[in-house]
């Protein structure tokens, strides 16, 4: 079976690259250091999750990609400066599958640039730790969409509304 996740870093997401497109191949790894409390196993996913405030310092978020390019594995070399660029520096890291976005200190590729042309593999390590949003986060995005319902459900010209909003 096939995996068909993606991760969002500085507001771009893996799957959107022109010409071609980083696909995970498994749900992300978590390993998290010093663990103060109890390790939740949810079914069905790769590793754990740990409970708010149960860890202390940071974690490393481990993703492998395959590159999907429209053309030869010679694509693969043009590709890697583009996801060299993107993976550059830090940012807001967002799995596809959770709620919770993640501040990245530090990226590091750990596959060889051999194998990712030969075989257009590659692993991605992200150091980061976990926003978690406050009371005042989620009731300020409550108030949005609320605001924005209100707007949609008034609007006498849909295609309008979603247009200008």
């Amino acid at each position: 079976m096939f995996y068909k996740g993606y991760i969002t870093y500085k507001n771009k997401a893996s799957n959107s690259f022109s010409g071609f497109k980083l696909i995970m191949t498994a749900p992300p790894e978590y390993v998290h250091s010093e663990i103060k409390q109890d390790i939740f196993d949810i079914p069905y996913r790769n590793g754990a999750l740990y409970g708010k405030n149960t860890y202390r310092g940071d974690a490393t978020i481990k993703v492998s990609f395959d590159i999907v390019t429209s053309g030869s594995a010679s694509n693969y070399t043009s590709a890697l400066n583009e996801i060299y660029l993107w993976l550059k520096d830090t940012g807001n890291l967002i799995i596809s599958d959770e709620s919770a976005y993640y501040e990245v200190k530090k990226v590091v590729i750990t596959t060889d640039q051999r194998t990712i042309v030969s075989y257009g593999k590659i692993d991605v390590e992200f150091v980061v730790y976990e926003v978690i949003p406050s009371e005042k986060d989620i009731e300020d995005a409550k108030t949005a969409i609320e605001e924005a319902y209100k707007g949609f459900v008034s609007a006498e010209n849909l295609k309008t509304y979603l247009t200008n909003n």
